[in-house]
């Protein structure tokens, strides 16, 4: 990561530290000395699945995770974080702001409603950390994903379950990577052709 990158993830977890009225769930505090891997750099791992040019959806984004580091380090890809709380937003747009980032847009709104929110749009990548069952969120993504799309998602270790009960609907699982923090898991919509 070059230097500007670095000087933005930083410049991010301060904002993180000002903000505690947020009420987000955070693997780590943001005064810990292992915040910045936990909360930041964990996104690195999504980065694989990301190409040049990628239209990204970040569902549940709370404070910005991961979709604000993965907007930081992949400049040339279009993120959408999406969370329903007004609060959250109000603060990503701050985020938005301070780090000059041009990437990003913010759409408030349930998850359930984003085929109605986006319209004709159609994304390449979803991702999600954290915020709900596999089932769920491939449900919520299929609208929004184009043929062949990937899922994203940052799982903790209890992940057996969640998978038996996502396995009707029509994504295939590609990939299952464990990380110092859980999997990440990833998905691919299927498309018949």
């Amino acid at each position: 990561m070059n230097e500007d990158v670095i000087s933005k993830l930083y410049k991010y977890a301060e904002l993180l530290k000002k903000a505690p009225q947020l009420k987000i769930v955070l693997m780590e505090k943001p005064d810990s000395p292992k915040f910045m891997e936990k909360q930041i750099f964990e996104a690195q791992f999504y980065l694989p699945y990301i190409r040049d040019g990628a239209a990204v959806l970040d569902i549940g984004s709370g404070g910005g995770f991961p979709g604000i580091p993965l907007a930081v380090m992949k400049e040339n890809a279009k993120f959408i974080l999406v969370d329903r709380k007004k609060r959250h937003i109000d603060f990503l747009r701050t985020v938005v702001e301070e780090l000059g980032i041009r990437n990003v847009a913010l759409l408030q709104c349930e998850a359930e409603n984003l085929p109605r929110r986006l319209k004709d749009i159609k994304v390449d990548v979803v991702c999600a950390r954290a915020v709900s069952r596999i089932k769920n969120i491939l449900t919520w993504a299929n609208p929004v994903l184009r043929c062949d799309g990937k899922v994203v998602l940052g799982k903790g270790k209890e992940i057996e379950k969640e998978i038996k009960d996502a396995s009707e609907l029509p994504f295939i699982l590609q990939e299952i990577k464990n990380t110092p923090f859980g999997h990440i898991v990833v998905y691919a919509k299927y498309c018949e052709k």
